[in-house]
This record gives C-alpha cells, sequence and structure tokens, in this order.
C-alpha cells in the first residue's frame, strides 16, 4: 500500500487577492487544493496541482513556499491505483489552468448570492482544470462514488472538502 495525501492550502504570498477572493467567495480558510504523492524513483514528495497558468507538480520545499497546509486528509492506496493517479496526472501536466471555467465559477456563486442555482455555464474540464477539478477528475480513478455523482465543471475546493472528508481511509480502483 502508498500513501497519498489530499491538502488544503491558502496562499503565503505578500498579496494573495485571488486566494482572498476564493476564501470571501466559499467562505473557507483556504483556497487551494492539491494531491501530495511520493515519487517511486526518488523517493521525494511531490504535489500536484493546477495553478500557476496550468497542471503543474512542485515539490516539497517550492510547494510550502507557497502554500500553508490548512487541512490534509492521508489514504492508504494500492500500487495499481498509485499508478493509475500518476499516469493521469502526468499525462495532464502542461494543460491550461480554467481560467474561463473560473468565470463560470463565478457566476454561479454570484447566483448562489441571490438565491439562484445554476451551474457553470464553460465546461471545459479535460481540456482545462481549476484545483478542485483537477483532484477530482485524478480521483476518479478510485471507487469513489461521491465524486462520480458530481459535475467536475462546477467541482470548486468548498465542494471538494466534504466529499475529500468524508471518504475511507483505503481507497480502490473502480472496477472495469
Amino acid at each position: 500500500m502508498k500513501t497519498i495525501q489530499v491538502v488544503f492550502t491558502k496562499s503565503t504570498k505578500k498579496l494573495p487577492v485571488f486566494s482572498w477572493l476564493i476564501q470571501w467567495a466559499e467562505h473557507t480558510d483556504y483556497s487551494h487544493v492539491a494531491i501530495r504523492m511520493i515519487d517511486s524513483e526518488t523517493q521525494l514528495p511531490i504535489y500536484y496541482q493546477s495553478s500557476h497558468t496550468m497542471v503543474n507538480c512542485m515539490g516539497e520545499e517550492e510547494f510550502l513556499a507557497e502554500e500553508k497546509i490548512l487541512n490534509s486528509f492521508e489514504f492508504q492506496i494500492d500500487d495499481s491505483l498509485q499508478v493509475a493517479f500518476h499516469a493521469f496526472a502526468i499525462k495532464q501536466l502542461g494543460k491550461p489552468y480554467g481560467v474561463v471555467s473560473t468565470v463560470g465559477l463565478g457566476w454561479v456563486q454570484l447566483n448562489k448570492l441571490f438565491g439562484r442555482k445554476t451551474t457553470n455555464p464553460f465546461k471545459q474540464v479535460g481540456a482545462t482544470y481549476v484545483c478542485s477539478q483537477f483532484v477530482a477528475a485524478l480521483l476518479e480513478n478510485a471507487n469513489v462514488p461521491t465524486l462520480q455523482q458530481q459535475d467536475l465543471d462546477d467541482m470548486i475546493p468548498a465542494g471538494l472538502f466534504p466529499i475529500i472528508a468524508s471518504l475511507p481511509s483505503t481507497l480502490i480502483a473502480k472496477a472495469a
């Protein structure tokens, strides 16, 4: 069995306006979500995320220089799921950050202020990702029924948090 972590963070940059805006809109103390895995060759921790204009990975020192971890959820996974997670993440590296999707998520949040329920009008998951969409899409490789019932285009960190918090400590691959 291998260990992964889903981490919820906030920016430690000088003026993290975008981070503050997400925290305000979602009523959370965090604004970002990433996956921490151990690289099988180097045994070093790496963080897969969608930020800085694209899906990327960072070493732990660099990640922690930019983000403060507020919540961390640890899961045990078997080797085949570890390979599936790494393969998915690597295939997504370099895909653009979902700027247009973010506008759509803002539209959803704005409507929520007026008591209206709507969905993200910009369906781009797979072509682009915001952080929560990327983590949710990666976890779809595991047998997570709650995620399989969600529209990933509408996934925000505050929507992903209760799903992650409710997961069992051991994740298994979806049946083929």
